[in-house]
């Protein structure tokens, strides 16, 4: 009798498990696309407030790091609630890997403080370790859409050092960022439907 309503519990549970992994499935694309897009657009802002006043841009980039280390680790879960990884251990190196990247941008300004860089310098080179942070959180962690995205920043860091009137390229490029990986997400199988 005892077997049979824990028998009857564990099917139960397992029901309830799978009701809401169907229900965060469905809602997975639509916030997977609004972090993705909401970096995207962060990112089009820095670039641009970059090229218009550099020497406020370095405290943007500081701030936006924070963000960017909240959105890859949400990322980061929903890849891992998806995959039936830890979520624990998913959530460990995400911590890690954005508390460095804190660490080399809190250097940075540092640096900037005790008159080694230039305002306009300080807002590149935050610009490439963001950029490089969130390249590789993508490679590793969070998808192919957040590597691209990192290899852009990178690229538009390289861009705002060589020419002067360039924010038009980035917001042009952001918004074929964004077309180009919902394109993908579309005609490419969603990670649980590889399996």
């Amino acid at each position: 009798m005892n077997e049979g309503i824990r028998k009857n519990a564990t099917e139960q549970e397992g029901m309830a498990r799978s009701t809401l992994r169907d229900w965060w499935q469905a809602r997975h694309r639509i916030a997977m696309e609004a972090l993705f897009l909401s970096v995207v657009v962060m990112t089009v802002i820095g670039i641009a407030l970059t090229n218009i006043a550099p020497a406020a841009s370095y405290r943007y980039w500081l701030f936006t790091v924070g963000l960017f280390a909240i959105a890859g680790v949400l990322t980061g879960n929903l890849r891992a609630w998806e995959e039936h990884r830890s979520l624990f251990h998913v959530t460990l190196e995400q911590t890690v890997h954005w508390t460095v990247t804190l660490l080399a941008v809190l250097i940075v300004h540092l640096m900037l403080l005790s008159g080694r860089l230039t305002f306009e310098a300080t807002g590149l080179i935050l610009m490439l370790l963001l950029g490089q942070a969130v390249a590789l959180d993508g490679f590793y962690r969070t998808g192919w859409r957040f590597a691209v995205l990192g290899l852009t920043i990178m690229a538009m860091a390289l861009f705002a050092a060589w020419f002067a009137a360039y924010v038009w390229m980035i917001v042009a490029g952001g918004l074929l960022l964004w077309l180009i990986a919902m394109l993908l997400d579309i005609y490419l199988p969603h990670p649980a439907e590889r399996r």
